[in-house]
């Protein structure tokens, strides 16, 4: 799980401790059921597709292993 920071309007942020309060859901678990929610309605799928999948390791084998070493020669060329 990614820890993210946000800005809410103060109205925003009373309403949900009012939900929170009120469910006795913390104001984390409501803010995560809301994006749920939102993902659900505008892309028809509860969560996002995971990002980088099929794309982690697609260079595997292709990149040289000293490349850290020599980097100066992979991006500008000569020695």
């Amino acid at each position: 799980m990614i820890r993210t920071q946000i800005y809410i309007p103060d109205e925003m942020y009373q309403h949900v401790m009012v939900i929170s309060k009120t469910s006795g859901d913390n104001f984390s678990v409501i803010v995560r059921k809301s994006i749920d929610g939102y993902l659900k309605k505008t892309t028809g799928k509860k969560r996002a597709k995971k990002f980088g999948k099929g794309f982690i390791g697609a260079g595997k084998g292709k990149i040289p292993r000293d490349l850290a070493q020599n980097v100066d020669t992979y991006l500008y060329g000569g020695e």
